[in-house]
Parts: structure tokens; sequence; C-alpha cells
């Protein structure tokens, strides 16, 4: 009831099993690609090839992942049949699951807009916001958080128009903490390649944490140590820390903002959205990209980045200078001045008419 009266529609997401017909139909798609592998004029596979089809056949296929991928799809289907959505959102269309909403809008001629959760610094091309070959983006619109997005977009070669709405994250944040006058307390949050990144090593973040934290440690600071909740594993850390030295809390399932408000200064990639939200917090934020690396120079987002330890150490030696490209690094990713209100500006994006000019 609380939800109708804020003008929610709650929706229960629909519970129907493959009827026989489409189980079959997804035995005999199943049995279409064994029989071409097999029947390949190529021959056998090699190299590359040959674990790539392994990986298929056992972790997507006998695992029973393709079946309920195939299942989740005609839910997701029955929604829309049920509910007659005049636009669909999402916050990344290259996630699997929010793919689905995606296409299945195109199907039923319903507008798609994307408003990203996260920093995007890569320059690779997909097909929902770009396209391929010759035909459109699965994506109507790009809902942007100020004008690096708008910019990254553009170096992408997406079509798409861009409607700036600033990040609607960041609207509870405001103003919430300000730097202390001595730091001693840094924030370090982990750095694993994005999906993305086709260059970058995840071995590497290892080595960027163990740096980062050993020279915070030689300087005097009060370290944690913040994982993204997910695929991380918090024992491999534990385990590097302890065989090199490191003494730190490691974190992963808690709340970041309690540990940013803990902070005087938090050290983390440019891919992370906790940029602005460390930001929006009147914290400063020390961008790292590690080397080598896909990511291009921080994705123009006006503030130096660092690609090791020793760059770290150096821009910590100028905390006037950290504080003082706040506003303006803000500005620039999240329009935080000039739109005052992310959450109410997505909404009346939300409402304004297919094919309105951005």
């Amino acid at each position: 009831a609380r939800a109708l009266r804020r003008g929610f529609h709650l929706a229960a997401f629909p519970r129907v099993p493959l009827s026989e017909d489409e189980e079959a139909a997804v035995a005999a798609i199943i049995a279409r690609l064994k029989t071409a592998w097999a029947e390949s004029a190529q021959g056998p596979a090699h190299g590359i090839e040959r674990f790539r089809r392994a990986y298929v056949l056992e972790t997507i296929i006998a695992s029973g992942r393709f079946r309920a991928m195939a299942a989740r799809i005609k839910n997701w289907r029955r929604l829309f049949e049920r509910h007659r959505f005049r636009r669909v959102l999402v916050t990344d269309s290259t996630n699997y699951e929010s793919r689905i909403p995606v296409e299945l809008a195109r199907v039923f001629g319903v507008p798609a807009d994307e408003l990203v959760n996260g920093m995007f610094n890569t320059h690779q091309r997909h097909d929902a916001r770009v396209g391929l070959d010759g035909r459109p983006p699965l994506l109507t619109r790009f809902l942007s958080w100020g004008a690096q997005g708008e910019e990254w977009l553009a170096e992408t070669g997406s079509p798409l128009p861009a409607r700036r709405t600033g990040y609607p994250v960041l609207d509870p944040l405001r103003a919430a903490s300000a730097p202390r006058a001595r730091w001693t307390r840094a924030l370090v949050l982990a750095c694993p390649p994005v999906p993305d990144d086709l260059v970058a090593m995840r071995g590497d973040g290892f080595k960027y944490a163990v740096e980062v934290l050993a020279m915070l440690a030689e300087a005097g600071y009060e370290t944690r140590f913040k994982l993204h909740p997910g695929l991380e594993r918090a024992d491999y850390y534990a385990e590097v820390f302890r065989r090199h030295g490191i003494e730190t809390r490691i974190l992963q399932t808690e709340p970041i903002h309690p540990e940013i408000d803990w902070a005087d200064v938090v050290i983390g990639p440019i891919t992370s959205g906790a940029v602005v939200e460390v930001m929006a917090m009147g914290k400063p934020y020390i961008p790292v990209v590690m080397s080598p690396s896909g990511v291009t120079e921080g994705g123009k987002v006006d503030l130096p980045v660092c690609r090791d330890a020793g760059e770290v150490h150096e821009r910590l030696r100028r905390p006037r200078d950290l504080v003082a490209t706040i506003a303006g690094a803000l500005e620039r990713l999240s329009a935080f001045v000039s739109i005052p209100d992310a959450g109410a500006e997505v909404w009346r994006a939300l409402t304004e008419p297919a094919g309105a000019r951005a």
C-alpha cells in the first residue's frame, strides 16, 4: 500500500516452468550445436577454441544453466505480457540479466534507457549501445551522469542520444562529512580488472594492494581494505597480506558509506562508482589505473590518475590539491551542482515522450 501511495506498482516476477514443447526446443538447440561442432569442416577444435567449447558444454549446458536461462527469459516475457510498460530502465545493458528486458523492450516496441551504475572508461563497443552489423543499438537512450559520460559514449561510436540526469545515488550523500585537518586514516578499495579491460591482469590487483598498503603503513596511516561484494575472494587477499606482513582490516559485505565516513582519504580504481560517492561525501579520492590496462587516461575525469604506489604517495603529500579537485571533478562526472536532485531528474526523463530531444 505504501508503494502504491508513492506511485510504485511492485510487480511479482512470474514463476512459470518450461512446457514440454519448450523443453524439446531447448534440447534441439543443444543437439544442433553439438552436431555442428562434431561435423565442422575444420575438424576437432584446438587451442583456445577447444577450451571455449569445453566451457560451453560443461559449465553452461551440462550444468543446466542454459535451460535455466531459457526459463528465465520465458518469465521475463510473461512479465512484459502482464504489464503494459511504457519504458524500460536498466543500469548495465552488458549484464546478462539486464540484457533480457532490453531485448524484450525491442520486441514489444518499448523504449529502453540506460543509467549506468559505475564509471565507464574503456572503449569497448557493445551492440546494446553501438549496434552491430548495420543493426541499430538495442537501447533507445543513454541517461548520463554528466559531461564525462556523454564524451565516453561518443568516443565508443554510439549513436544514442544522451539525456543528462545526474546520479541519484549521490542525492542522500551530499555534505555527509568533511576532510579532517590531519590525515591518518586511509580506505583502500580493491582494484580488479573490469570485464571490459582485456589488457589488465587479475594478479596485478594483488600487487597493487600490497604495494599501496605497505606504503601507507610506512607513512603512518591506519588502513582498511574494501573488496567489492561478489566474486572477489577475501581469503585470497588475507593470505597474500599475511605473506607480505600487511596488517589491515579486510571488508567485503559491509556497507561502504560508513567506511568512507571513517576515512580521511580513499584510494581506489578509476572504474568504480565510489569515485563520485566519496567526493559527494566531501572526501578526496585518489584514482588508480593499473598498468597495463585498457582503461583510458581516467576517461577525462579531471582527476590526476595514479599508476603505482609511488604516484599515490606523491598525491598524499599534497592534501590541499586533492581537496581542491573535488568540486570540479564532481560537476564534470555527475552534474553535482547543476542538477541538485538527480532522482527527480531521472523521473522527469522517464516520463518524457519517446523520441523527445535530449
